[in-house]
């Protein structure tokens, strides 16, 4: 199979996942780029959690791991990366790789990056752009990386009514327009441990939570919900937390299904950045 150019998403949360699946819904081959310590709350809208459960599903789209004997084919390290990523397109399935350098897609260079990655605690322009061993056009979250100046092109992530427009220039980008909280309000609860330790779930995505009651515990202190509501994001249980960590997100209105569902920034996200992606081509 002749692969056509694809384009490499590094993250692989939720909005990482709403980009990947818009990118492959218009016929652009995908791979995402993962680390072992990502964290993801929303997981059930993660392909990230491919790395845990080898493939994981959202709607009809599939995200898998690279194979477990993709390194015993013949060849360099870069033709049978490119083999098993042939493999897993063809099988429509949109590859995760996990913990792989950047420097050993030399052989396999994608047409475009798109950097999803917000490092916590940082604030809007201080975020360097992503760091690439070879030349390739990327597209970025505005106001995190400056089109421009650190990414080619950015796409706007904050709730307002520019929310998913593309910027090509830094200059283009509106200095932190106020949030309208009539049409833009988002009602969540976003849960945080005061401990570190091992977390244990008591609750799954789409339960209903009782203010007072455990979503969870951490070495065997329980951690409450600060709210009445429904769980949509809450961590796996195994993993380890750090003291001040989100852990859990509830939502305060009434039970629905749409904890299955991209919100509508990350549809409008994703929608952006397939246009900045059909600009820079």
């Amino acid at each position: 199979m002749e692969v056509k150019p694809y384009v490499l998403i590094l993250g692989g949360d939720e909005v990482a996942s709403a980009i990947a699946m818009q990118l492959t819904n218009a016929g652009v081959f995908v791979a995402m780029l993962v680390t072992a310590n990502d964290f993801y709350l929303r997981h059930n809208l993660c392909f990230g959690m491919a790395q845990y459960r080898e493939q994981h599903r959202i709607g009809d789209r599939v995200a898998s791991q690279l194979p477990e004997d993709w390194m015993e084919t013949g060849g360099s390290f870069p033709e049978k990366l490119k083999q098993a990523l042939q493999n897993l397109w063809l099988d429509k399935k949109i590859p995760v790789l996990v913990d792989i350098p950047l420097d050993y897609l030399e052989g396999n260079i994608p047409a475009v990056v798109v950097e999803t990655r917000l490092p916590v605690g940082q604030e809007p322009a201080e975020i360097s752009s992503p760091a690439l061993p070879f030349d390739a056009p990327t597209i970025g979250l505005a106001p995190y990386h400056l089109p421009g100046r650190q990414v080619n092109a950015a796409v706007e992530t904050r709730l307002n009514y520019h929310l998913g427009r593309v910027y090509l220039d830094v200059r283009e980008v509106p200095r932190a327009p106020r949030l309208d909280t009539h049409f833009f309000h988002l009602p969540f609860e976003t849960i945080h441990t005061p401990i570190e330790g091992l977390w244990v779930g008591l609750k799954e995505i789409g339960d209903t939570v009782a203010f007072n009651e455990a979503l969870g515990k951490v070495n065997d202190i329980e951690i409450r919900s600060t709210e009445d509501g429904q769980v949509w994001g809450i961590a796996p249980s195994g993993r380890f937390v750090a003291a001040g960590q989100s852990v859990g997100i509830v939502f305060k209105g009434r039970q629905t299904t749409d904890y299955q569902f991209f919100s509508f920034q990350e549809r409008a996200i994703a929608a952006g950045v397939l246009n900045a992606y059909y600009r820079l081509g």
